[in-house]
Protein backbone atom coordinates (compact mmCIF):
# COMPACT_ATOMS: atom_id res chain seq x y z
CA UNK A 1 0.00 0.00 0.00
CA UNK A 2 2.71 2.14 1.08
CA UNK A 3 4.58 1.50 -2.07
CA UNK A 4 1.53 2.36 -4.50
CA UNK A 5 0.70 5.20 -2.90
CA UNK A 6 4.40 6.15 -2.94
CA UNK A 7 4.31 5.49 -6.65
CA UNK A 8 1.61 7.20 -7.08
CA UNK A 9 2.79 10.71 -5.65
CA UNK A 10 5.69 10.68 -7.81
CA UNK A 11 3.41 10.01 -11.05
CA UNK A 12 1.97 12.73 -10.04
CA UNK A 13 4.32 14.98 -9.11
CA UNK A 14 6.34 13.71 -12.48
CA UNK A 15 3.46 14.82 -14.68
CA UNK A 16 3.10 18.38 -12.94
CA UNK A 17 6.18 18.90 -14.00
CA UNK A 18 5.96 18.17 -17.25
CA UNK A 19 3.34 20.26 -17.21
CA UNK A 20 4.86 23.19 -16.00
CA UNK A 21 8.14 22.54 -17.94
CA UNK A 22 5.88 22.44 -21.39
CA UNK A 23 3.86 25.36 -20.77
CA UNK A 24 6.76 27.40 -20.09
CA UNK A 25 8.28 26.59 -22.95
CA UNK A 26 5.95 28.42 -25.92
CA UNK A 27 5.42 31.57 -23.78
CA UNK A 28 8.83 33.31 -24.27
CA UNK A 29 9.62 34.83 -27.06
CA UNK A 30 13.35 34.33 -28.01
CA UNK A 31 14.46 36.15 -31.51
CA UNK A 32 15.50 38.89 -33.12
CA UNK A 33 14.48 42.28 -31.83
CA UNK A 34 10.48 43.30 -33.26
CA UNK A 35 12.22 46.47 -34.32
CA UNK A 36 13.43 45.32 -37.66
CA UNK A 37 11.05 44.35 -40.52
CA UNK A 38 13.17 40.50 -40.39
CA UNK A 39 12.14 40.90 -36.67
CA UNK A 40 8.61 41.57 -36.58
CA UNK A 41 7.93 38.65 -39.16
CA UNK A 42 9.92 35.83 -36.77
CA UNK A 43 7.92 37.52 -34.38
CA UNK A 44 3.88 36.81 -35.83
CA UNK A 45 5.75 33.75 -37.10
CA UNK A 46 6.45 32.81 -33.57
CA UNK A 47 2.55 33.66 -32.33
CA UNK A 48 1.32 32.01 -35.24
CA UNK A 49 3.31 28.33 -34.25
CA UNK A 50 1.57 29.71 -30.64
CA UNK A 51 -1.75 29.60 -32.01
CA UNK A 52 -1.98 32.90 -31.21
CA UNK A 53 -4.01 33.59 -34.48
CA UNK A 54 -5.59 37.14 -33.36
CA UNK A 55 -1.92 38.35 -32.14
CA UNK A 56 -0.43 36.77 -35.20
CA UNK A 57 -2.89 38.72 -37.66
CA UNK A 58 -2.17 41.67 -36.11
CA UNK A 59 1.35 41.63 -36.32
CA UNK A 60 1.31 40.71 -39.45
CA UNK A 61 -1.29 43.25 -40.90
CA UNK A 62 0.82 46.19 -39.54
CA UNK A 63 3.79 44.42 -41.39
CA UNK A 64 2.35 44.58 -44.41
CA UNK A 65 1.23 48.02 -44.34
CA UNK A 66 4.31 49.00 -42.83
CA UNK A 67 6.95 47.09 -45.28
CA UNK A 68 4.60 47.48 -48.71
CA UNK A 69 8.27 47.04 -50.55
CA UNK A 70 9.82 44.69 -48.21
CA UNK A 71 11.62 41.42 -50.18
CA UNK A 72 9.83 39.32 -46.67
CA UNK A 73 6.34 40.98 -48.36
CA UNK A 74 5.56 37.22 -49.77
CA UNK A 75 6.28 35.61 -46.87
CA UNK A 76 4.21 38.11 -44.18
CA UNK A 77 1.06 37.51 -46.88
CA UNK A 78 1.31 33.31 -46.63
CA UNK A 79 2.14 33.52 -42.90
CA UNK A 80 -1.09 36.01 -42.42
CA UNK A 81 -3.16 33.33 -44.76
CA UNK A 82 -1.78 30.36 -42.61
CA UNK A 83 -3.45 32.66 -39.25
CA UNK A 84 -6.99 33.35 -41.10
CA UNK A 85 -7.07 29.91 -41.67
CA UNK A 86 -6.14 28.42 -38.05
CA UNK A 87 -8.88 31.07 -37.03
CA UNK A 88 -10.90 28.88 -39.64
CA UNK A 89 -11.76 32.27 -41.58
CA UNK A 90 -11.39 30.94 -44.93
CA UNK A 91 -12.52 33.94 -47.24
CA UNK A 92 -9.65 36.02 -45.77
CA UNK A 93 -7.10 33.19 -46.01
CA UNK A 94 -8.15 32.40 -49.27
CA UNK A 95 -7.76 36.95 -50.13
CA UNK A 96 -3.92 36.62 -48.58
CA UNK A 97 -2.95 33.42 -50.65
CA UNK A 98 -4.50 35.06 -53.87
CA UNK A 99 -2.72 38.44 -53.26
CA UNK A 100 0.40 36.22 -52.66
CA UNK A 101 -0.01 34.56 -56.28
CA UNK A 102 -1.27 37.79 -57.77
CA UNK A 103 2.27 39.84 -56.49
CA UNK A 104 4.52 36.96 -56.08
CA UNK A 105 3.60 34.29 -58.53
CA UNK A 106 7.82 33.21 -58.00
CA UNK A 107 7.58 33.38 -54.73
CA UNK A 108 9.00 30.01 -52.53
CA UNK A 109 5.67 29.78 -50.96
CA UNK A 110 3.70 30.02 -53.96
CA UNK A 111 2.78 26.20 -54.27
CA UNK A 112 1.97 26.07 -50.32
CA UNK A 113 0.09 29.09 -51.15
CA UNK A 114 -1.55 27.30 -53.90
CA UNK A 115 -2.65 24.06 -51.99
CA UNK A 116 -3.72 26.30 -48.85
CA UNK A 117 -6.15 28.45 -51.42
CA UNK A 118 -7.55 24.80 -52.47
CA UNK A 119 -8.06 24.00 -48.90
CA UNK A 120 -9.52 27.50 -47.68
CA UNK A 121 -11.97 27.25 -51.33
CA UNK A 122 -13.05 23.84 -49.20
CA UNK A 123 -14.13 24.96 -46.86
Amino acid sequence: MFLSRLRYIVVAASLALIGVAAGGCGEQYVGPPADTPAGQLEYARHLLERGSYYDAISELTLFTAENPGSGLLDTALFYLGEAYVGRRDYAMAAGEFERLLREFPGSGHAPAARYSLGVAYDN
